[in-house]
């Protein structure tokens, strides 16, 4: 597990047809091509995605950026990129300034982050 100071990692998990992306540590620069890569990768085959900021000890705008593009992509797709946050105070600063929480689906809760990321239901 990464502690804050250290590199960012990022763990993977499947839930149905929505993936979620723990974003561990730091995400910057050295970090942002690899989450871009899995963003991409995910939205490929058609998935909701759920990123978690909950071990995240600092974000920068190019991750933000990269979040901000790949619910643009997803959207495309029916589906949404939500986060899980329940945060450190300066990750949480960041997605305020940034007007992140604004634009896509944030929750504290983990089960309506997921919600927010499944295949909307077409109008009947």
């Amino acid at each position: 597990m990464s502690s804050a100071g250290e590199a960012g990692a990022i763990q993977i998990e499947q839930h149905g047809d929505v993936a979620v992306l723990r974003l561990l540590g730091e995400h910057d620069l050295a970090t942002v091509a690899e989450l871009r890569e899995q963003l991409d990768a995910h939205a490929a085959r058609g998935e909701g995605i759920v990123v978690s900021l909950t071990e995240t000890a600092f974000i920068d705008s190019s991750v933000v950026n990269t979040l901000f593009h790949a619910d643009t992509q997803l959207r495309e797709q029916g589906r949404r990129l939500s986060l899980h946050v329940a945060t450190a105070s300066i990750v949480r600063r960041v997605l305020d300034l940034t007007g992140l929480c604004d634009a896509l689906p944030c929750s504290a809760s983990f089960a309506d982050a997921l919600t927010h990321s499944a295949r909307e239901e077409s109008p009947a």
